[in-house]
């Protein structure tokens, strides 16, 4: 009996050593199948990466030695894992993915990345000198690469990365270099929620824009570092997203949502705010630089936002949906639009000073509610330097005794549009006819305000 146990001990020690020895093999070869080599001087090694996708199955990894790169385009159509020897030394020209569940580790992608409507794809640890359009997916993955982003002539916004209409996706622990001329970093559009943006580093030479969130909802942006640049919010399904921990040129990001009877000022050391549906919050002694939207406000209403310093914006004030705010002695130069007011009513604009932006002040209103909505007023401003001072669309606006870059004895009049149709019956049409307007300002000062 004692002789029977022990040859069946010794038969289960031998089975659990082979299954241990099995298991070990397969993990080597990339978990559930087979390992295929790239390059390299092995029997079989394949000089291609598409000759050796169209030899793979489904599970298998292909390993890329880096002698023979830089290797050309190549098509992924299987589930596969595609990993570099070095991603500094293996060169890629291009990836296009064309099925789920891909992971491709340890590469320096020279021209272009694309996947279209897949979904589990991991791209990680690489070098990307491109684009990079991860299209209408699900539980995709961007962890831990580095991408240089550079300016395109043709197409000035794509040479990022385009993370559109995910759900469930993540973009994590990356660094992103925005070169000379570039704009944005990434590009976040029509994403459908629960994505998360966390601890990525944004590094500016030239482009404001780090992040820009175009209409995408209920995302997480956590963690991220934007140096030399900020985050744009587009529009008003970028404020539902959720904000925690970001950091702006040294300074924090702050979004208050909701919040009354609040003040924000120096001392909080916002590097750019977003109020949301607030009220009543004063917002003083500021200072905000080199950021797309230096205070931007949506829906919200009694406010007060004096003696700020924002220069090197994009857009130095955005006041979206909002109402009867105060915008007052605040210094406003070197943006791309100084202050920008956006289907609002009832706010004051006054005794600031507008200097050297490409458009000092932009005021759209509602093309459908013209007479509807109270007027804005924008009073004892300066005007200067600005190549164009002000435009307005859609909205009845006062202007009054501002000062519009010379000394004035006649009224100054203000160019801008009353009404927009739709060309919708002329063919390939996204054609609108405009309908011109002026505004004046019956008394402008005769010289510059001294109040900051």
């Amino acid at each position: 009996m004692n002789k029977l146990f022990i040859v069946v001990a010794i038969f289960f020690v031998i089975g659990s050593c082979v299954s241990v020895v099995a298991h070990t093999m397969e993990q080597s070869k990339g978990g559930r199948g087979n390992i295929l080599y790239v390059g390299g001087s092995g029997p079989g090694n394949y000089s291609t990466i598409n000759a050796a996708v169209r030899d793979a199955s489904d599970g298998d990894l292909i390993f890329v030695y880096d002698d023979n790169s830089p290797y050309g385009e190549a098509d992924i159509t299987k589930e596969l894992t595609i990993m570099g020897e070095n991603r500094t030394t293996t060169e890629v020209s291009q990836f296009n993915v064309y099925d789920d569940n891909i992971r491709i580790t340890g590469f320096t992608i020279d021209s272009w990345f694309y996947s279209n409507m897949k979904s589990n794809i991991t791209i990680e640890n690489n070098i990307i000198k491109n684009s990079m359009s991860i299209y209408a997916g699900s539980f995709n993955r961007f962890i831990n690469n580095t991408m240089y982003v550079y300016y395109n002539d043709l197409y000035e916004d794509a040479d990022n990365l385009d993370f559109r209409g995910q759900q469930y996706g993540t973009v994590a622990g990356n660094t992103f270099i925005l070169e000379e001329n570039a704009n944005t970093a990434i590009s976040v559009i029509y994403d459908y929620g629960s994505n998360v943006f966390a601890n990525n580093t944004v590094i500016s030479h030239g482009g404001l824009t780090g992040i820009c969130i175009v209409y995408s909802l209920r995302n997480t942006f956590e963690g991220n570092t934007c140096i030399q640049c900020g985050f744009n919010l587009e529009d008003i399904d970028a404020y539902t997203n959720n904000f925690h921990g970001n950091s702006v040129n040294g300074k924090s990001l702050l979004m208050l949502k909701g919040e009354s009877n609040k003040t924000i000022d120096a001392t909080d050391d916002v590097g750019q705010l977003f109020l949301d549906y607030c009220h009543y919050v004063n917002v003083h002694d500021l200072n905000i630089s080199n950021v797309p939207q230096g205070i931007a406000v949506l829906a919200t209403t009694n406010c007060n936002i004096s003696n700020n310093a924002v220069s090197s914006c994009l857009v130095g004030m955005s006041l979206l949906s909002s109402d009867a705010n105060v915008v007052s002695y605040s210094l406003i130069t070197n943006c791309s639009t100084g202050i920008k007011i956006g289907t609002c009513q009832h706010n004051t604009v006054e005794r600031n000073s507008i200097e050297r932006n490409a458009l000092g002040i932009a005021i759209s209103g509602d093309n459908f509610h013209y007479f509807a909505l109270k007027p804005n007023t924008i009073r004892e401003n300066n005007f200067m330097k600005n190549a164009r001072n002000a435009r307005f669309a859609y909205t009845r606006t006062v202007w009054w005794h501002n000062y519009w870059n010379m000394p004035r004895l006649l009224p100054k009049v203000i160019l801008g549009t009353s009404y927009s149709k739709w060309l919708s019956w002329f063919p390939y049409s996204n054609l609108y006819l405009n309908f011109p307007w002026i505004n004046v300002d019956w008394h402008p000062a005769k010289e510059p305000f001294d109040f900051l």
